[in-house]
């Protein structure tokens, strides 16, 4: 099964925004329609919708979170989990394990809701109705993951079933300049139902998968 495919553009995507990052400044960032801006510092993950997809993909089809318990994972400048805060959840942990996107985050949060530095789940206790993880996609672009995002990815499917209620969801960003076959193969090895949803942005393609614990059992 071929669940992602490139476009033959990656390089050159990745080209662009690389160089981009290194002219960057603080910025301030208006998600219309989501109702969410957000401060991005010049070293922390910059979610603009003019150089990368995953956030606004995540933002899209994100469910009705009313009510849940929801974890962004990777959190960044605190985009997702803010969007969250706002959409009536009825609690938000944001974890990331760099220390700037954590008081970035901190700054962005208007609403209730918690921040904790955690190497994915290394501090998390609770178990979540909704998980989001716009986790890193390629080593090129975060050299100091010193694992590699491979193994970061393997790490936060190996734990994450025991952070997700029974009936939850998460949902996860990737693209299609990480290397797909292993990703590929990684999905394929979990105890997760999915779904995929792909758009094209930038000349790559970008996905966005729904994970569940098969027949509604939390592992």
């Amino acid at each position: 099964m071929n669940l992602f495919s490139k476009t033959g553009h990656e390089t050159a995507y990745m080209n662009w925004w690389l160089d981009r990052q290194k002219a960057r400044k603080d910025a301030t960032l208006r998600f219309d329609g989501y109702g969410v801006d957000v401060t991005v510092k010049k070293t922390v993950f910059s979610p603009d919708p003019g150089e990368t997809w995953s956030s606004a993909l995540l933002l899209k089809h994100l469910p009705d979170l009313a009510g849940k318990k929801v974890l962004d994972m990777g959190c960044g400048c605190g985009l997702l989990g803010l969007f969250a805060s706002t959409q009536g959840a009825s609690s938000v942990v944001l974890a990331d394990a760099n220390e700037e996107a954590v008081a970035n985050s901190r700054e962005n949060l208007l609403h209730k809701a918690s921040v904790v530095r955690s190497d994915l789940f290394e501090h998390i206790d609770e178990t979540f109705d909704v998980i989001v993880a716009n986790l890193p996609i390629i080593d090129i672009a975060w050299p100091r993951i010193e694992e590699g995002t491979h193994n970061l990815h393997a790490r936060f499917f190996k734990a994450m079933p025991a952070h997700l209620s029974a009936r939850g969801l998460c949902f996860l960003s990737f693209a299609s300049f990480g290397e797909i076959g292993d990703f590929e193969r990684l999905i394929e090895s979990q105890p997760f139902a999915y779904t995929v949803v792909e758009e094209r942005k930038f000349d790559v393609n970008w996905y966005l998968l729904e994970l569940s614990m098969k027949n509604g059992t939390q592992a």
